[in-house]
């Protein structure tokens, strides 16, 4: 579970190094989906990334998104779609990052960024293997 999260803060820092604007870098994050059920998931997800995570008060977030966004479209809500997520996306849960996790997350996640490049290959073997398992 916590190589998810790393691979997340990989990404992130991959942005950063490449704009390189620390304005630009997230101080909170919106998930959705199953994921988020997850009070364990969610709070180590928070830990490794270092930023408060929220989550909607609907568990139908992608239903939710879609009709903003058909009621924006329409102009039925009147066109502004800021305005019109502001009315009914709802803020569940927030995780806030637990400093003393975080540091203990820090050394695992510096050994994964130094094993990762030399096992990607054998996870995605393992990946691909599991997806023909289910089909």
């Amino acid at each position: 579970m916590e190589s998810i999260a790393f691979g997340t803060r990989s990404a992130f820092e991959a942005l950063h190094n490449t704009f390189g604007d620390s304005k630009q870098d997230p101080r909170s994050l919106v998930v959705v989906g199953g994921a988020t059920r997850s009070p364990f998931f969610m709070q180590m997800y928070a830990d490794i990334l270092g930023v408060p995570l929220k989550t909607l008060s609907s568990p139908d977030a992608a239903l939710l998104s879609a009709a903003v966004v058909a009621s924006s479209a329409s102009g039925f809500s009147g066109g502004d779609m800021a305005e019109t997520s502001k009315r009914f996306v709802k803020t569940g849960r927030v995780y806030t990052p637990n400093p003393r996790a975080q540091e203990e997350y820090e050394f695992f996640y510096e050994v994964w960024k130094t094993l990762y490049p030399s096992l990607q290959g054998a996870i995605h073997r393992l990946a691909d293997h599991q997806h023909k398992m289910i089909e």
